[in-house]
């Protein structure tokens, strides 16, 4: 028995799959040591050891010894010679992903090494079934070396190139171009350095490379996805992007990391469209006032197959733009099931707000309930969202599609307080039980928590409550686990809060970020006769910490109401199970006291 059971290990500890899947979780220490348990585990754990490679040196380690010279600078001690590539080429055809990012502090290969790599090389792929090239460096001749690893097979890369240098860039792309023509991926970063109004990203106005990256686009037929940093999809490059026949996917990132374009660029959004433009785009990501997205959706040869739709605008909109802008997605995009608008631009100096009583009515977001398929629906405003309970209820149950993810302006950039309570959570939860995600900006108050919560919540996993006041920590918590289950986590604060580099003093918003060079007076300005004068700023901060309490204490209040749940229905049980024994024994003793025809 013993025998057969050692067997049957022994078979599972060599299915190539499994090894594959536990080999994945571990560091390059012990699938090192994997290497070495024997011939079968040897190849699977190499693989696994070489599949990414976030460094280079260790790459080359392989062909000669390196040194570290010059601080965070390595070379090789010698040159790699002919036997050295032949044990190279062992590891070299299991590399599939190749990562360079050449960041302050980290050490990197010396520009050489990449010299006498391509020179002493005996075949021409280095890493033949490379597919994944990350090459992130704010030197050009750094990244002029990624040139000896590009081939045909690279499907995607990722790589930071700086605009100040147009005719460099120009050459770059072209060898990008002819080398790896096969490219369905490409994400482009900028590197140059922050400005003085952006001191803490880098920042690389599109409008000096645009033909570079129009060319560039043009010469890779078979991309399916672009990323680009924000403000550069202008409307050169989305005419470019247009007679791309594959392309699915066109997006833009917010993270500092991608870098950012220049407003300007983008204040004019008027591609003009051909006959066959987009045919295959189903998810597009643009950042443009809701005017410009509105002319270009119901424009001749817009995009006719789009199923999710990013918008951020530049400028702060009214809900006359925001309402035309969902009818007209609803008339050219009727297939819609994710919406996203932004109307807080990302770069606020020299805006002012607009009118107190330009807020998002029930009325403005009408158009939605057209949607059959849209189970996603995001919206910000510099305002809290002018809606009432009985508006919550309307918008609840109006909703055709079953909801996915709702977030109606939980952050709004001036927090007044409003009109919604925690009561506004209950419509959602009888009527949208599909919801995974909801963000609401509320009034947390225990003056309005209901004494009975109909339905709660089957399926929600994240509550955003985003800048949401609240008081009573306590009631809110023991509300909240009444209504939503084990695993629904809290998520609070401002998304814009840390990028923005400014604070609200009194009536103005004014710039409290060292090196940015704005003028206060040129800042936003709050509405005349508006509320709120105090800080605001330490108002979030006071918010954030009593809903970071109801984040710790509400998994332990619902855990502790299930349990008393459970408990109180094995007594209902128990009790009801006694009832019927109790029945059962009074009928008998009835039935003996009445006479019976039992023979004793």
């Amino acid at each position: 028995m013993t025998t057969v059971v050692q067997t049957s290990i022994h078979r599972v500890l060599f299915i190539p799959e499994l090894l594959d899947l536990v080999f994945s979780y571990l560091d390059h220490s012990a699938n090192a040591n994997n290497a070495c348990v024997c011939k079968q585990w040897s190849e699977i754990a190499l693989d696994t050891l070489w599949k990414s490679v976030d460094d280079i040196g260790r790459l080359f380690a392989l062909l000669a010894p390196v040194i570290k010279r010059e601080g965070r600078v390595y070379k090789f001690t010698r040159t790699p010679e002919a036997s050295d590539w032949k044990r190279f080429t062992l590891y070299a055809r299991r590399v599939r992903c190749l990562s360079l990012q050449d960041r302050m502090g980290d050490q990197r290969p010396s520009t050489t090494m990449f010299d006498i790599v391509a020179r002493t090389r005996t075949t021409f792929h280095i890493l033949p079934n490379l597919h994944h090239l990350t090459w992130i460096t704010t030197d050009r001749e750094m990244r002029n070396a990624a040139v000896i690893f590009m081939h045909e097979k690279v499907t995607h890369f990722l790589v930071s190139v700086s605009t100040d240098e147009p005719h460099h860039l120009s050459a770059f792309f072209q060898d990008v171009a002819s080398r790896m023509p096969n490219l369905t991926h490409l994400d482009l970063q900028v590197c140059n350095p922050g400005d003085s109004r952006h001191p803490f990203y880098p920042v690389g106005s599109v409008k000096g490379v645009e033909a570079e990256v129009g060319a560039l686009l043009r010469d890779l037929p078979k991309l399916e996805k672009v990323i680009f940093p924000n403000y550069w999809i202008t409307s050169k490059i989305m005419e470019q992007l247009s007679s791309l026949e594959v392309l699915e996917v066109i997006q833009f990132e917010f993270f500092d990391q991608q870098g950012w374009g220049l407003k300007e660029d983008v204040q004019d959004f008027n591609p003009h469209l051909e006959d066959g433009s987009f045919p295959t785009l189903w998810d597009l990501s643009v950042t443009c006032s809701l005017s410009d997205i509105t002319r270009f959706i119901t424009a001749p040869f817009a995009p006719a197959h789009l199923t999710c739709l990013y918008v951020a605008s530049v400028d702060f909109e009214i809900p006359t733009s925001i309402n035309q802008f969902i009818t007209s997605a609803k008339e050219s995009s009727p297939c819609l099931t994710k919406l996203y608008i932004n109307t807080i631009p990302q770069q606020l100096w020299h805006l002012r707000l607009p009118a107190l009583t330009e807020r998002v009515t029930l009325e403005t977001l009408e158009p939605l309930f057209s949607f059959t398929e849209l189970t996603t629906f995001e919206i910000s405003h510099v305002y809290p969202l002018a809606f009432s309970q009985e508006d919550v209820e309307a918008f609840a149950t109006r909703w055709k599609a079953p909801l996915d993810t709702l977030t109606l302006n939980n952050e709004p950039l001036y927090p007044e307080k409003s009109l919604l309570t925690l009561r506004a959570l209950l419509p959602f939860a009888a009527h949208c039980p599909s919801l995974k995600t909801l963000g609401l900006y509320m009034d947390a108050t225990a003056a309005d928590l209901p004494s009975t919560i109909p339905r709660p919540f089957e399926n929600l996993s994240l509550l955003s409550v985003g800048v949401s006041s609240i008081q009573e920590v306590g009631p809110i918590t023991i509300f909240l686990s009444r209504l939503c289950p084990l695993a629904c986590g809290i998520e609070y604060g401002a998304t814009w809060g840390d990028d923005f580099p400014f604070r609200w003093r009194g009536e103005a918003i004014v710039e409290e970020v060292e090196g940015a060079e704005a003028d206060p007076d040129e800042g936003l300005d709050w509405p005349e006769g508006s509320e709120g004068r105090e800080c605001v700023g330490a108002q979030l901060g006071e918010r954030a910490e009593k809903w970071r309490e109801v984040e710790q204490t509400l998994p332990l209040l619902i855990k502790s109401g299930m349990e008393d749940r459970l408990r109180t229905k094995v007594m209902q049980e128990e009790i009801e199970d006694l009832r019927m024994r109790t029945g059962v024994l009074m009928d008998m003793e009835k039935v003996n006291r009445g006479g019976s025809c039992i023979i004793a």
